[in-house]
C-alpha cells in the first residue's frame, strides 16, 4: 500500500511541476499589482496552508478510526 501511495505522490508531483511554472501570487496595493512570489517560490509563502491541510487530514483519519474502532471488531483470540 505504501508503494502505491508513493507512486501517486510522484505522479502528482510531476503534474504539479508542469503547472506551477505559470503560477504567480500577487496583491493589488493602491491600484498597483505587486508580485509576491512566482513558480516554486509559492511553497515558501504558502507552506502553512499545506501543513494545515495535512494536519486536518491526519485529524480526520484519527477521528474516523476512533469512532469506528469499537463497532463490530473481528479480533481473533
Amino acid at each position: 500500500m505504501c508503494l502505491i501511495i508513493v507512486a501517486l505522490m510522484l505522479i502528482l508531483l510531476y503534474a504539479l511541476s508542469g503547472q506551477i511554472d505559470s503560477l504567480v501570487l500577487s496583491e493589488i496595493l493602491n491600484g498597483h499589482k505587486v508580485e509576491i512570489a512566482q513558480s516554486w517560490e509559492l511553497f515558501a509563502v504558502l507552506w502553512q496552508a499545506g501543513l494545515l491541510a495535512f494536519l486536518a487530514g491526519v485529524l480526520a483519519v484519527l477521528l474516523i478510526m476512533k469512532l469506528f474502532s469499537g463497532q463490530g471488531g473481528n479480533d481473533a483470540k
